[in-house]
């Protein structure tokens, strides 16, 4: 029977460590001796094969001299019966204008995707989503929940989607800073899904985001009749709107190109 189509939740446990087990923290421990410690991330089951275990967490590298600026990731996969590495991945975080990274933040900021993505008959990727969004205000553009995608080659962890922002805001018009001048605001949420087309031998992916349009406007709403509250909730009613967008696959990776999430169309309201 043909496998369903996985739709990437958000399911997350209440406590973000809820779900790792003593092995987990033997593997976090012997892995960060490498790199002389590390802040504990979080850690899940790898969704094709409940014999392995996903592990995720951020460090400096011994000796690096790494500052805010730079921080690496590390995601490993572990035996679930015994602390054994089987694959990983080193990558690194860059502070820029979309992602912070504070060294104070919980782990709480790590989540390990429950989802499988099986993108061919032979390969499957899990997904690691990460909360390091700066806050959006007075800022024309906001992402936050960056997911990465990641597929096993051989001991290695191959990211084959990167940072891919599924939660966005946009400034459609007006000031992003002023709560007394006008201004309209798209605040969109994506979800990620797998079509049955291929491309490079690899499964497209749909990103649908789900987008709420708010307005404000001080001057309009002083004009209007205190008592008449049905006259303003109809004027600044918010509206929703869906936006799709299809990721596919280079042969290295699918592109994340942020000026064309989640669509062309997001962008020109």
């Amino acid at each position: 029977m043909k496998r369903a189509l996985i739709l990437s939740a958000l399911m997350l446990s209440t406590s973000a460590f809820a779900e790792c087990t003593d092995n987990d923290w033997w593997v976090w421990e012997e892995d960060t001796n490498k790199f002389g410690g590390g802040m504990f991330g979080n850690c899940g089951a790898y969704p094709a094969d409940d014999s392995l275990r996903v592990i995720t967490y951020r460090t400096w590298g011994l000796d690096s001299g790494i500052g805010r600026e730079n921080q690496l990731w590390r995601v490993v996969l572990a035996k679930a019966d015994k602390p054994e590495v089987v694959a990983s991945v080193t990558l690194n975080l860059w502070e820029d204008n979309n992602i912070q990274l504070e060294e104070e933040l919980e782990g709480e900021v790590f989540y390990v995707d429950k989802a499988d993505y099986p993108l061919n008959d032979t390969t499957n990727a899990f997904a690691v989503r990460i909360d390091l969004g700066r806050d959006a205000y007075c800022r024309d553009v906001g992402r936050d929940q960056f997911v990465t995608l990641f597929v096993r080659e051989g001991n290695k962890l191959k990211p084959v989607l990167k940072h891919l922002p599924l939660k966005q805001d946009l400034v459609v018009d007006g000031s992003p800073c002023s709560r007394y001048d006008y201004s309209r605001t798209a605040r969109g949420e994506g979800r990620l899904t797998l079509l049955e087309s291929k491309t490079n031998g690899y499964r497209d992916l749909k990103l649908t985001t789900t987008a709420l349009y708010e307005t404000y406007d001080e001057l309009a709403q002083q004009e209007v009749d205190e008592n008449d509250t049905g006259q303003w909730e109809e004027s600044f009613k918010p509206e929703t709107r869906q936006f799709e967008t299809t990721l596919k696959f280079n042969g290295h990776r699918y592109p994340v190109i942020w000026e064309e999430l989640p669509s062309k169309e997001w962008w020109q309201q």
